[in-house]
């Protein structure tokens, strides 16, 4: 099995010192060079814990890098006439000064809720499986509409529509699953879940979903601090195995191909489950079939070491 540098990585191994690969060119002219399991070895913990720390400061830098809108105010009056050809002014008063004022208040909300004392629950597995449904992408200016939880065991510790603090319609196709908004019209705002989810967070050492890193941008007021944080999707990508030339990474796969790959029977569950919850059974198949995997491949890896 040959495999380069930033595939072994995201399998969680490193080159070992003073191998040399075997550079190739791929289709398109590119060229990489490629290392077999005798040129690599396993990751230590401290060194994994660094490449999740460096994924952890990207987000936030990007996260800070989305400016929403320009600062009407920091111009002033006798300088208006210099502002950039595509600055809407109409917008700006009508739409974007009341959404600031408006994100103002969602944020006096969810930091009173952070004050109040979380509600404790029992989770022996020490793991939770997350998964949300959203209007969209953009956690600025986006809403949840669902919130889904499950332990290690399978077992349900949250489950719940959200009523959307910005959004009163949305498209169709805004998420895998439709969530209509009369659906979530008499359901709780997220910041009246925040006792609970601070709660469920307390219970559990290891935090799973398929795009991690989306899921906790739209929850990122959380204290996640100590936890670890296991990405399905990023996981997934170098086993099955699609290439990207232009991005020298693998594709990311969706959940269904995941799972699919995996064998998992979407008929498993009830009925009744659906939206994230069902998302977070697969979920939960896949992270465990891929953990034996891997468990397989770093013994063989042991053997020839």
């Amino acid at each position: 099995m040959e495999k380069t540098a930033t595939q072994w990585k995201k399998l969680g191994f490193v080159l070992k010192d003073g191998v040399t690969g075997v550079e190739r060119t791929q289709q398109y002219g590119s060229r990489y060079t490629y290392y077999t399991e005798n040129e690599v070895r396993l990751l230590t913990e401290e060194e994994k814990l660094q490449i999740k720390e460096k994924a952890r400061e990207e987000r936030r830098l990007q996260r800070i890098l989305l400016k929403a809108y320009k600062d009407y105010e920091r111009y002033p009056e006798d300088s208006k006439i210099n502002l950039p050809l595509y600055f809407d002014e109409r917008f700006y008063k009508n739409r974007y000064l009341p959404f600031k004022e408006k994100q103002k208040e969602i944020k006096d909300l969810i930091e009173k809720a952070l004050q109040k004392e979380a509600v404790p629950c029992s989770n022996p597995s020490r793991i939770i499986v997350i998964d949300i449904e959203t209007t969209g992408f953009n956690e600025y200016h986006e809403d949840v509409l669902q919130i889904s939880i499950i332990d290690g065991d399978g077992n349900i510790m949250l489950n719940s529509y959200v009523k959307p603090y910005y959004n009163s319609r949305w498209f169709l196709g805004a998420g895998l699953h439709y969530i209509a908004p009369e659906m979530v019209a008499g359901a709780p705002e997220l910041h009246e879940l925040i006792p609970q989810l601070k709660g469920i967070l307390d219970s559990c050492d290891t935090v799973i979903g398929y795009n991690t890193g989306f899921v906790i941008s739209f929850l990122n007021f959380l204290d996640y601090s100590g936890k670890k944080e296991e990405d399905v999707m990023e996981d997934f990508a170098p086993i099955y195995g699609e290439w990207l030339p232009s991005l020298e990474s693998h594709k990311w796969q969706t959940l269904g191909t995941c799972a699919d790959y995996y064998g998992y029977d979407w008929n498993s569950t009830e009925d009744s489950v659906s939206g994230a919850l069902r998302d977070c059974y697969a979920i939960l198949h896949c992270y465990r079939c891929l953990k034996e995997q891997m468990k397989t491949i770093m013994n063989q890896c042991r053997k020839k070491e």
